[in-house]
């Protein structure tokens, strides 16, 4: 089990299927600790690690997609 304290806002639902560059913009804008999010296409592999500095944006496509999970910090 994990220590980590984490700060700040962790999920986003009012970001699903909304632009990725809105969900991006987003996310920075309203949580400081958040250093980087990653965008992963549907149907890609998925990462599984945990990180508390970012957040994955599952999109329908990678560059004009719209985001189709929740997005949180993971």
């Amino acid at each position: 089990m994990s220590d980590t304290i984490l700060i700040g806002k962790q999920t986003w639902p009012e970001l699903l299927r909304q632009p990725i560059d809105v969900a991006e913009r987003t996310v920075l804008s309203e949580n400081p600790n958040v250093k980087f999010v990653v965008v992963i296409e549907n149907g890609k592999p998925r990462l599984h690690d945990i990180n508390c500095n970012r957040v994955i944006l599952y999109v329908t496509q990678q560059v004009t997609g719209i985001v189709i999970e929740i997005p949180r910090v993971q």
